[in-house]
């Protein structure tokens, strides 16, 4: 076996040549990887920021169910089964399209569809249309619409979304609470009763 001093003699100048080669290619590799996170990280440090807030930071409104008045129990000795509720909430939904999911190919067909479920026409029917246009990834068509409403157009939209390769929640709803008063506005009596 040969000392420390053979090994020097050993490598040749070829050898040397391309070691000093790619020595000077990966430092310089490093050197653009550097000026590169510079740039990225210092100079254009607005425009990711902004970019990241956006994919991460949305605002979402819960539903809420508010309360509920029934009629005055205290006078009549009525069991929990016969209250009657002056005020109740039916659960709703919202019809929402993301537009930037729907290939321009599609979306006639599509809004078409919508159109005549709907059953709206004239302005709102192009009201309708121009939602698909629109350069966001949220856009409400319809509100209000029950669950029947919702359940027929998802039976249509799903098995269509999948045929022609469409992402599912391209058309998707946010439920809400629409509030109901089932023996007319009885806010007079409430407020009489409250004072």
């Amino acid at each position: 076996m040969g000392s420390k001093s053979e090994l020097p003699k050993k490598l040749s100048k070829s050898l040397i040549k391309r070691l000093v080669i790619i020595s000077i290619v990966v430092s310089f590799c490093f050197a653009l990887l550097i000026i590169q996170f510079y740039r990225i990280q210092i100079i254009e440090e607005d425009h990711w920021k902004g970019r990241a807030e956006r994919q991460h930071y949305f605002n979402i409104s819960e539903p809420f169910r508010r309360g509920v008045f029934y009629s005055n129990t205290s006078l009549q000795n009525v069991s929990e089964e016969k209250k009657l509720p002056f005020v109740i909430d039916i659960k709703k939904y919202h019809l929402y399209i993301d537009p930037a999911s729907i290939g321009e190919r599609y979306r006639d067909e599509v809004s078409n569809f919508l159109v005549d479920y709907l059953d709206v026409n004239g302005k709102a029917a192009e009201q309708i249309r121009a939602q698909f246009n629109r350069r966001s990834r949220s856009r409400r068509l319809q509100s209000w619409l029950s669950q029947a409403q919702k359940n027929e157009i998802s039976t249509w939209w799903k098995p269509y979304a999948r045929s022609h390769k469409i992402a599912g929640n391209a058309i998707y709803f946010v439920s809400d609470y629409q509030r109901s008063y089932p023996y007319g506005s009885l806010l007079g009596q409430v407020n009489l009763s409250v004072s």
